[in-house]
């Protein structure tokens, strides 16, 4: 049985979308394209807000290490950040951090998800990812923070009792299918994948642009893995297909996992999953701005004001990164 992908139903044409929007604006090449009929009128505004701080990251003077990021990999720390510890340098506004041969190593773009995103669904005055992350409330509910040697379900990293971690994934640690998450809370999973679509979509086309190699490389993999002629490693097989057939023609997210973290700082880290030449990509949602929340790159000595509607592109496995937890309720 035949089925697609969202990444190719959407997401690849939100990409085209905005990287020709990019091209017009900034190489003045190519024409003013138009959005295809098939985007929603709140899509259209998600992908203009997202262009117009990429053009304003563009255009802003980089932040800029002396060091090549590919020696850097082969002896993490031993070279100096871009600003000195005592410096307390936060940065506000968009901008791109580049290496000395002026690869990038992180886009930062406050503001980056519109108002409508953010703000309103339905013209209704809520969050609209907000709003998705409901259907997720029961696996919330059964899955407490706990004391154990990963930080990242470590209660001691949480401001409440009540906050947690859920990771969903096409792909679990061991085989092939839908992760242990998606499959515990499957109807509110697919509900949740179904609500934030354009949201996924979104975060795609700015990889398409940021990284355009990364983009197709995970792309490629998502389509595999939606071929029903799919090789996979003798002994192995795809637990719950039909489920897996659903996930995945409503997963438009170019990457292979998502974690939602709520109520919880990341200490400085580095994730050792991720492709050390590769972006993750890390994004806030919320409904107070919190002035003293930073996200934090010591090894290159910046900080980055981190509040409601920000996206954080960054090199996660070679690059340490943190999050302060917010003080605001």
């Amino acid at each position: 049985m035949e089925f697609g992908t969202a990444v190719q139903a959407l997401t690849d044409d939100v990409g085209i979308y905005i990287s020709g929007r990019l091209r017009y604006i900034l190489l003045q090449k190519g024409g003013n394209d138009f959005p295809p009929k098939e985007f929603s009128e709140s899509l259209v505004t998600d992908c203009e807000q997202v262009i117009s701080v990429i053009v304003e990251a563009w255009r802003s003077s980089p932040i800029q290490v002396e060091w090549d990021i590919e020696e850097y990999i082969k002896d993490v720390g031993r070279y100096p950040p871009a600003f000195p510890p005592e410096d307390e340098v936060v940065e506000s506004k968009p901008v791109i951090v580049r290496d000395v041969q002026g690869s990038h190593l992180a886009w930062y773009l406050p503001r980056a998800m519109s108002e409508a995103l953010q703000a309103g669904w339905n013209h209704k005055p809520f969050n609209r990812v907000l709003f998705a992350l409901e259907s997720l409330q029961p696996y919330f509910a059964s899955s407490p923070p706990v004391s154990r040697k990963s930080w990242r379900n470590n209660k001691a990293y949480f401001r409440g009792s009540e906050a947690s971690v859920f990771p969903p994934g096409i792909y679990d640690r061991t085989s092939l299918g839908a992760s242990a998450a998606l499959k515990k809370n499957s109807a509110g999973s697919k509900r949740f994948l179904r609500d934030i679509l354009e949201f996924q979509a979104l975060i795609g086309g700015i990889i398409f642009v940021l990284h355009p190699a990364q983009y197709a490389i995970m792309r490629g993999a998502l389509v595999r893995a939606a071929s029903p002629s799919l090789q996979i490693a003798p002994g192995e097989t795809i637990e719950d297909w039909e489920l897996y057939q659903e996930i995945i023609g409503t997963w438009a997210s170019c990457f292979t996992g998502l974690s939602i973290i709520s109520q919880r700082e990341a200490p400085f880290h580095r994730d050792g999953r991720s492709p050390p030449t590769m972006f993750d990509v890390l994004a806030t949602f919320g409904k107070v701005v919190d002035p003293d929340i930073r996200a934090e790159l010591p090894g290159i000595g910046i900080r980055f004001h981190y509040n409601p509607g920000t996206i954080l592109a960054v090199l996660s496995k070679a690059i340490r990164h943190g999050v302060s937890i917010s003080k605001e309720p």
